[in-house]
């Protein structure tokens, strides 16, 4: 989900010149030509084009940009060209915070959840070695390939996951808010 984006056209005295992204600070007016992806997030200053958001929201057709609009980084400027003020930079970009998010999300995983995902993971041997000697001993491949059928490791590690979603969808009817498996294993053992 990185961005890849090492230089950019910052706009100074009216002239565009190819500057290194770490250079950016706020306030600086960077512009974005067509096919290029938006680096940071900032207000059109000048410009029209449509923009491609389906990074952030997801949306499947590009969304018109023109003075005043405010883009995101992460996004593309599929037609036309912006120049926009840059309001963050590096690290504080909303896509930035996302990734940060999604990062993160793996600490919140509650301890049952890991081990179930730790137990699914080590039966995948075992699965391959059964349907191996199926094979071998009945010399059928669809009796070899019955065994990969009957293996519950996928089951067991999708199984705990929906079962949290289920549970915070269950407290968030109630109006309780629950960040992660981990607070609701929490509360169980209080």
């Amino acid at each position: 989900m990185s961005l890849n984006v090492g230089k950019v056209w910052l706009k100074r005295e009216g002239q565009e010149i190819l500057t290194d992204i770490s250079v950016i600070r706020p306030g600086d007016q960077v512009v974005i030509h067509m096919g290029s992806v938006i680096p940071f997030d900032g207000i059109v200053t000048e410009g029209e084009a449509m923009v491609n958001q389906a990074s952030l929201t997801g949306e499947g057709l590009p969304v018109r940009k023109d003075t005043d609009g405010y883009v995101y980084a992460g996004t593309v400027v599929e037609e036309g060209e912006l120049t926009i003020q840059v309001n963050q930079v590096s690290g504080s970009t909303r896509y930035e915070k996302i990734i940060t998010m999604i990062e993160d999300s793996e600490k919140l995983k509650s301890k049952v959840e890991s081990k179930a995902e730790h137990l699914a993971d080590r039966l995948v041997p075992y699965t391959f070695l059964g349907t191996a000697l199926a094979g071998l001993l009945t010399r059928t491949v669809s009796r070899a390939l019955s065994v990969l059928m009957v293996d519950f490791s996928c089951a067991l590690k999708l199984a705990m996951p929906i079962t949290v979603l289920s549970a915070i969808r269950e407290a968030n009817v109630s109006r309780i808010t629950v960040k992660g498996g981990k607070y609701l294993e929490a509360l169980a053992n209080a």
